[in-house]
């Protein structure tokens, strides 16, 4: 029997696979962000952002420690970065529990990402997969990585409550936005 992580890693390997083709083709739906606009977020990212910087590609970004959660855990933190040569495309479809979950595509602060979450319980967790893919040029930049949220029925009250106030309003999605205006070294593939 092989253990969550394990099945999470495989599975976040897939999702970046499957999504290699994500994105809707229209370009003029999702600018890609000029230098100036792009530094003046990396600005605006909290000083107590880590940066993640691969030598070998040249490509950086920042990102939070943490989701500033109480319940929802990262798991894969930072996100993995892959980049795919390709038209943006994304095709809505599926369903988070289904093996190769949901796609949609999201439009975040005017910018346009093809998101694809897969959702499994194991444990009296749910473990939540996720793929953000978003044009760069000619090419998609795909981060993915994965959450943990506990069952929230495993708590008495008032944490019960809260965990489940927590699982109901959070969302990766400005987390994720804020991240990928952080990105360097992408336009030079």
């Amino acid at each position: 029997m092989r253990s969550p992580f394990l099945r999470l890693t495989i599975g976040l390997q897939g999702l970046a696979v499957a999504l290699s083709g994500c994105a809707s083709s229209d370009e003029d739906a999702n600018p890609v962000a000029s230098p100036s606009s792009v530094a003046a977020t990396a600005e605006r990212a909290p000083d107590d952002w880590d940066t993640f910087a691969d030598s070998i590609s040249g490509i950086s970004f920042r990102y939070p420690r943490d989701l500033g959660t109480t319940y929802i855990q990262p798991l894969d933190w930072p996100p993995q970065l892959l980049i795919e040569t390709g038209p943006f495309e994304c095709t809505e479809a599926g369903e988070e529990t289904a093996r190769a979950g949901r796609t949609e595509p999201t439009t975040i602060d005017g910018r346009t990402y093809c998101v694809t979450r897969v959702m499994e319980g194991a444990a009296g967790s749910v473990y939540t997969m996720y793929a953000y893919a978003l044009r760069s040029g000619d090419d998609v930049v795909i981060l993915t990585f994965s959450t943990r949220a506990p069952q929230c029925g495993n708590y008495d009250e008032p944490d019960r409550s809260e965990c489940e106030r927590e699982r109901e309003t959070f969302s990766m999605d400005s987390i994720i936005d804020a991240i990928a205006r952080t990105l360097r070294g992408v336009e030079t593939l």
